[in-house]
């Protein structure tokens, strides 16, 4: 489980991310997700041999994702990532 400090470090990087101008074509959004589904090149799909992480934009979790980049809240559904909740 992550501690309050990692948590808050991981929204930072990940927010900072986000374009506010244009948050649907940020790199938060593109770097992920492979570039036949429209995303952007980077090394480190190539690098850690795990291809990107999202195939399409039509996948469940780009589409969490891609909600919060665009200004969604939290949703009280969701549960940290290891807790027994």
């Amino acid at each position: 489980m992550l501690t309050d400090i990692e948590r808050n470090a991981n929204f930072e990087s990940a927010r900072g991310m986000i374009d506010a101008r244009d948050p649907g074509s940020s790199w938060l959004l593109m770097k992920p997700l492979e570039m036949s589904g429209g995303g952007y090149f980077h090394r480190g799909a190539e690098i850690f041999g795990g291809g990107n992480v999202f195939a399409t934009k039509d996948d469940a979790d780009y589409q969490v994702l891609q909600s919060w980049a665009l200004g969604a809240t939290d949703d009280p559904s969701c549960i940290e990532p290891g807790s027994d909740k």
